[in-house]
């Protein structure tokens, strides 16, 4: 099964009002310019569809593209149409598909889809949808103009069409369908950020020239986004879920993180995430990406728990330790099994005189509720009842290791006191800790260097709190 996602613009109309189209339909032809001036012109958004207002305009442009243009079954109905139609003669196995139509946050845009729609369903039975809600086939502030005049509104509705063509793809992908995006409709805007979106999620991306007939297929490239990015800015990312409606001002991140505008400079300067407009900091459209694959990857736990990143700075806190403590009586254990083999540790140490259980996160991103979890009921849980039934008791040291080039945030040490610490009145009778490893800034590249004393810097101590 193939299901072509399709963005949806105006050419069903402008085609239509075309001079040649004009001189092909002769007297045939009944004039729309007017009632879509009126439209394009005075409605701001989706909504807007059903003001009385646009109510004549709306039924003559349907009545006339239905029984005029669509009828003529030309093959320059629009870009939408053409596109899908060329695609399935060009392409194998094309008698089983679904054609998903996607609406920008205009009158107009939702017009043509609904007729197209019923132009694709009538030639191919069932072949078509289109649902004119925002979230679902509408893209909410997918607009050039906005009737409040916000200039971010534009930016605001390309995260939210990221958002909702991700989750689209993600729910394709689980149904086994292939996927295509059809980018030849919509504003040519968006064009480029769908093109990066087809090759992230690894999925075909089609487009037609305006006079061409052959449909271009995106070819795949062996294009990967650097996915350590989003544990290097977690923080913001974070400012921009909570602060949907609006950026956050470099004075607040500035206040929020201890740093200068000259850090914030660097930020921008070295993802190409975020760009400065006035006194806020944005999202470019490739941020746009990474923001939605965050919320997939943090919001709904799709992360893999152990990444090949942070498996490498378990490695060298292991290897800390062995070179360390070199004795025979010494256990040291990586992904150390525990309460009947349903918890891991990721780094078990124990000697004489100590036992210390270590977890190793991002430092710029500690998920607490995952860490709780551990002390609450998970592995932490579970060592601390085998020290408790032990007659003779060692030091036991509770450590969470948090890995960044840069020194953890005051906020990050926060969280750790009221989300942690706060919460965990049972571990009072033993040490916990957060720790900074400060890892080398190129330390995704570079495995050439070595965990030390002097690179674990002790920033919380329950006993000390």
């Amino acid at each position: 099964m193939k299901i072509i996602f399709t963005t949806v613009g105006t050419s069903l109309f402008t085609n239509y009002m075309k001079r040649q189209t004009k001189i092909d339909l002769g007297e045939d032809y009944t004039p729309i310019e007017s009632q879509y001036e009126d439209i394009e012109n005075n409605s701001f958004s989706v909504a807007d569809f059903d003001d009385e207002k646009f109510e004549t305009g709306i039924s003559r442009i349907k009545k006339v593209i239905t029984q005029i243009w669509l009828s003529t079954k030309r093959n320059d109905l629009c870009a939408e149409i053409q596109t899908i139609e060329n695609y399935l003669k060009e392409s194998k196995n094309n008698d089983d598909f679904i054609v998903e139509l996607i609406a920008t946050d205009t009158v107009l845009s939702r017009l043509a889809s609904e007729l197209i729609r019923v132009y694709l369903n009538n030639k191919y039975p069932n072949s078509c949808n289109f649902d004119p809600v925002y979230g679902k086939n509408v893209i909410e502030g997918l607009v050039v103009k906005s009737k409040d005049k916000d200039k971010d509104f534009f930016q605001k509705g390309i995260m939210n069409l990221v958002k909702n063509l991700n989750e689209k793809i993600e729910d394709a992908k689980k149904k086994e369908y292939e996927v295509v995006l059809n980018i030849s409709g919509g504003y040519k805007g968006i064009i480029p950020i769908l093109t990066l979106l087809g090759q992230k999620e690894d999925v075909s991306v089609i487009y037609q020239y305006i006079d061409g007939d052959e449909v271009l297929e995106v070819s795949r490239i062996p294009l990967n986004f650097d996915w350590t990015i989003i544990e290097e800015n977690y923080t913001l990312f974070e400012i921009f879920l909570k602060q949907q409606s609006k950026y956050p001002d470099i004075s607040e991140i500035k206040n929020m993180f201890h740093i200068e505008e000259s850090d914030i400079n660097e930020w921008i300067e070295k993802y190409q995430i975020f760009k400065k407009v006035n006194n806020s900091i944005e999202l470019t459209s490739i941020g746009s990406i990474y923001l939605s694959d965050y919320q997939k990857i943090y919001n709904e736990t799709q992360w893999g728990r152990q990444n090949i990143l942070g498996a490498l700075i378990e490695l060298k806190i292991y290897e800390y330790y062995c070179s360390k403590y070199n004795s025979p009586n010494i256990i040291i254990e990586n992904g150390k099994k525990i309460g009947q083999g349903k918890f891991e540790i990721d780094i078990y140490f124990e000697n004489n005189e100590q036992i210390r259980v270590i977890e190793v996160k991002p430092g710029n991103h500690i998920p607490w509720d995952v860490i709780l979890k551990k002390f609450m009921i998970g592995a932490f849980h579970n060592q601390l009842q085998e020290w408790k039934n032990k007659t003779e008791r060692k030091k036991l040291t509770f450590e969470i290791v948090a890995y960044h080039y840069r020194p953890l945030y005051d906020t990050i040490k926060d969280d750790f006191k009221k989300k942690i610490l706060n919460k965990i009145t049972e571990f009072d009778s033993v040490e916990v800790l957060l720790t900074w490893l400060k890892v080398p800034q190129n330390y995704k590249k570079n495995v050439e260097w070595k965990v030390n004393q002097e690179n674990l810097i002790q920033m919380v101590n329950n006993n000390s709190v």
